[in-house]
């Protein structure tokens, strides 16, 4: 692979995993900072034994970008939370356990039987009957 295209492969898998520093062999295998020792030897197989090191480019979010996010992102899993526990959370939960006791009360409510009531035409017909034997007494009681 051409020195560009280790470039993209290694931004690829920047996207994917939290790494600051990637080791790359010449066929675009990615290794870890505490994986160079594997990387130097998978590099050994190949016909180009070079490991190529590659470092994250990135602009550092500002503090007051990632709190203003972050206190966005919780107050929408604070209310979530209480609909789906009919209660707020404890005020020093961090967001992502909220997620993940969110997440963990949807399977669970997911994995409920649906339950709905049905009426019988019996238990209907059983409380007209006995509404219509009230009505009756009463005005027999009214007549005399």
């Amino acid at each position: 692979m051409s020195k560009q295209a280790l470039q993209t492969k290694a931004n690829e898998l920047f996207a994917i995993h939290k790494l600051e520093v990637l080791h790359l062999t010449a066929d675009g295998q990615g290794f870890s900072e505490e994986n160079k020792h594997h990387a130097q030897s998978h590099a050994q197989t190949l016909k180009d034994k070079k490991v190529y090191t590659f470092e994250r480019n990135f602009e550092p979010e500002t503090t007051e970008t990632k709190t203003a996010s972050t206190d966005t992102n919780r107050e929408a899993l604070v209310e979530e939370y209480t609909k789906l526990f009919d209660k707020k959370p404890a005020h020093n939960m961090k967001a992502d356990t909220l997620q993940a006791k969110i997440d963990a009360k949807k399977a669970e409510l997911a994995a409920l039987p649906v339950q709905t009531e049905t009426v019988t035409a019996t238990k209907v017909e059983a409380a007209e009957t006995d509404n219509k034997d009230t009505t009756s007494d009463t005005s027999s009681e009214e007549e005399e």
